[in-house]
């Protein structure tokens, strides 16, 4: 009677009416290739441990299918699993949602989420055992897993899940594989564009960002290149506020040399940085650089701050640049400056065809103008003003008001001196 042989359907059975499981898991684990012939028992077998919370002999079972490559293709495996997950069984929990996803078993995402959470976090802390190599390739297996089938699981919510928790295990070329997936292109996920520059941003890594946006157009995802260039500049400005203008040159540079087109608020909020560095051919040089996509608004703008500031010399280095036909996107009839600027700017060149090199600006005579007279255009610098509110209010920036400088104040600082004519 003891060698009859006994189906496990029957052995499940049994351990079902005395409430003892130990004997029937002790059978599938030394004969588990013969007992996957019989999937049905094993789902039931599984649901009464999970029904009476074995969580260690559903592991057991687990483990002995998975060694075995046994095929998890059945809804009725799920509760199961949501208990490996409970307790944590990572490389178990792993490797039957990966089967799970292939073979296409609906899985609730939170459930996927809460998984690769565990697996994540047993990289730093691998209590179980498992080898680092072990638990990433699971968990690039369940994310490739997932990555092939979009429209059931990936939300933006859980993709960007995926790529801050690889960009915090160091593993950022497993980021970039997804965020250059043809299958997420930006116009389908802007904010996870967005939320990874801005992650990146926060350790000063615009370099980094640039290049991997530079990969995303040799892969002709998207058009929408010139906008995610932009946010890097944003968030430039949103982590330095304006304390670092060399860098912000040396950024501005080589995204101009890419001819991306800045955004109207760029131009203005780069410009005015880089003439913090009190280097005229410096400034117009950018200015030249830009000048393909050059808004003359923006031009306007500037120098009619710089005017206000009673900055002649940089304001007659910016006429210079429309004079000379250095720049193409504005013409003269599109500089837009007050008549008392414009008397002062004449003079200052009249007085230089005088006197040559030796003449300095403080021998100019304002006869006809008050002290106090204002050079920039009025209608000019009220543009300024909702700048300065975007500067504040930007879904991009948030500037504190106490920390927002006056451009006034920024202009004024720069001595008339500190140019020299040419």
């Amino acid at each position: 009677m003891d060698n009859q042989f006994v189906p496990l359907y029957d052995r499940v059975d049994q351990a079902i009416d005395k409430s003892d499981f130990t004997t029937v898991v002790q059978y599938v684990v030394k004969n588990t290739n013969m007992c996957k012939q019989d999937p049905q028992s094993i789902q039931r077998l599984l649901n009464n441990l999970t029904r009476l919370n074995l969580t260690d002999f559903i592991n057991e079972v687990f483990q002995a299918l998975i060694k075995i490559q046994f095929t998890f293709d059945s809804i009725e495996y799920v509760q199961p699993l949501g208990k490996m997950i409970e307790v944590n069984k990572t490389m178990t929990q792993i490797n039957v949602l990966n089967q799970l996803i292939i073979n296409k078993v609906t899985i609730d995402t939170n459930m996927i989420q809460k998984a690769l959470e565990q697996c994540f976090d047993q990289l730093s802390d691998n209590k179980e055992g498992n080898t680092e190599v072990e638990i990433e390739k699971a968990i690039i297996n369940l994310t490739k897993s997932v990555l092939n089938d979009p429209g059931k699981y990936l939300t933006q919510d859980f993709v960007v899940f995926l790529i801050d928790r690889f960009i915090q295990s160091g593993k950022f070329e497993e980021a970039e594989k997804i965020l250059l997936d043809t299958r997420l292109s930006i116009q389908m996920y802007p904010e996870l564009w967005k939320h990874f520059i801005d992650s990146q941003s926060k350790f000063g890594k615009y370099d980094y960002c640039i290049q991997i946006i530079d990969q995303l157009k040799t892969k002709s995802v998207s058009t929408g290149y010139d906008h995610l260039y932009n946010i890097i500049i944003e968030k430039f400005i949103q982590v330095n506020q304006r304390t670092k203008p060399q860098q912000i040159f040396e950024l501005f540079l080589k995204l101009s040399h890419r001819k991306v087109l800045f955004t109207y608020f760029n131009q203005i909020e780069t410009l005015i940085q880089i003439y913090q560095l009190k280097d005229l051919e410096q400034f117009k040089s950018a200015i030249v650089e830009i000048d393909y996509s050059l808004d003359p608004n923006a031009f306007n703008l500037i120098i009619n701050l710089i005017l206000d500031a009673k900055d002649f010399v940089t304001a007659i280095g910016m006429f210079e640049l429309v004079f000379d036909s250095q720049i193409k996107k504005v013409d003269l009839s599109q500089v837009d400056v007050s008549p008392n600027a414009l008397k002062v700017l004449l003079k200052i060149q009249t007085q230089k065809l005088k006197q040559g090199l030796d003449w300095k600006l403080e021998d100019l005579s304002l006869q006809g103008l008050e002290h106090d007279t204002q050079f920039g255009k009025e209608s000019m610098i009220k543009k300024w003003l909702p700048i300065q509110n975007d500067l504040e209010n930007s879904k991009y920036l948030k500037i504190d008001q106490a920390d927002q400088i006056s451009l006034n104040d920024e202009l004024s600082i720069i001595s008339k001196s500190d140019y020299e004519l040419i």
